[in-house]
């Protein structure tokens, strides 16, 4: 069976997600990310995967955003990225009243953001500090 990031196998993200579980078989990862931005102005891709506070990302996850963060890399050394783009877990309790730490896979460094700093990070309005 094809394995998703998702504990429940009986529950799944999308509908897209179920029929890729059901017909496409198991030699591949298959996960549902949280978030993709694209800032046009600073051209700036960030790909964000949430998770509360102490839970982990599973080793599908970890092997593909590592994987991501290559590409990204990758894209920046061509020129055809901005450098502050990256891929980026967000640990924290939605609404994000008390912030939350942001992981980078680029970087392997966690950050502490207040809410307000996420919200203009999310946006690709601030730097990811290097």
């Amino acid at each position: 069976m094809l394995k998703t990031p998702m504990r429940d196998k009986t529950k799944f993200a999308s509908a897209f997600t179920k029929w890729v579980y059901d017909n496409c078989g198991s030699k591949f990862y298959f996960g549902d990310v949280d978030g993709i931005a694209y800032k046009l102005s600073n051209n700036t891709a960030r790909l964000y995967e949430w998770k509360y506070p102490n839970a982990a990302l599973s080793s599908g996850q970890k092997r593909y955003y590592a994987k991501m963060a290559e590409l990204i890399i990758l894209g920046i050394k061509e020129g055809a990225l901005n450098p502050q783009s990256g891929v980026f877990v967000v640990y924290g309790e939605p609404p994000f009243q008390y912030g939350a730490k942001v992981y980078s896979f680029i970087d392997d460094k966690t950050v502490s953001f207040t809410r307000e700093e996420l919200i203009d990070f999310v946006k690709c309005d601030i730097k990811f500090p290097r």
